[in-house]
């Protein structure tokens, strides 16, 4: 029987906890793996409007990447909500991390395993639809037995979403949740990102990133993230 693994999601940017559920998938021995990016991108400037995470340094670095082309309304700028404003309506320049660019850094994860892993960003925004178009498609298709396992981390064992995706399809798809083993999210690496903007350096996402990259490849990756927009 053929064994289709099929892990979507955000990954803005992809991180190792990502990786390894994508190194579970290998091992769980699945003959084709998809994993499907959602299209949606995500602002930095979403970061700053999380409290928990809206440190001082992390907001004088936004203020920062927006003060050249904003100097005149900074000097209007006088209490921290007017800052908080302030950026929430700028968060288009403060930047962003797009599917293109999850993308591109999957990539270069999955570099020895190009053959049965297919990376592709979904056509719609929301990752239910496309799993579901994605699902129907490879069983309309097939030419053989073939069973779908559908991956998820459970951080997200309150969305039962794709729970209710596998009892649709209940004779051709397993659910497999996997349990998280690191702190580390993708939330915390763009605000990695937002805090070092062009000074981002190896030092600063070695925890995000799997441990098996070598310099090469890292620097790559710096560079997809030099150049969020």
């Amino acid at each position: 029987m053929k064994k289709i693994g099929i892990y979507p999601g955000s990954f803005k940017p992809p991180q190792k906890g990502h990786y390894d559920i994508l190194e579970k998938m290998i091992n769980d021995g699945m003959d084709e793996i998809y994993i499907l990016i959602s299209n949606k991108p995500r602002y930095l400037s979403d970061i700053i409007q999380k409290r928990d995470l809206a440190s001082k340094e992390l907001i004088k670095s936004a203020l920062k990447r927006l003060i050249k082309t904003n100097k005149n309304k900074l000097e209007k700028i006088e209490t921290k909500k007017n800052i908080m404003e302030f950026i929430k309506n700028h968060d288009g320049e403060l930047g962003k991390v797009t599917a293109k660019q999850s993308k591109e850094i999957w990539q270069i994860y999955i570099k020895d395993d190009k053959e049965k892993i297919n990376i592709k960003i979904s056509e719609d925004i929301s990752p239910i639809i496309s799993t579901m178009r994605l699902i129907q498609n490879i069983l309309k298709n097939k030419k053989e037995k073939t069973k779908i396992y559908l991956y998820k981390s459970d951080k997200n064992k309150e969305n039962k979403r794709f729970d209710d995706i596998s009892k649709r399809y209940k004779k051709d798809v397993i659910l497999k949740n996997i349990p998280i083993i690191y702190e580390i999210n993708a939330t915390s690496f763009r605000k990695k990102i937002l805090e070092k903007g062009f000074e981002l350096e190896e030092k600063n996402i070695k925890e995000y990133i799997p441990d098996n990259l070598e310099k090469k490849d890292i620097k790559k990756i710096i560079n997809i993230l030099h150049f969020i927009k």
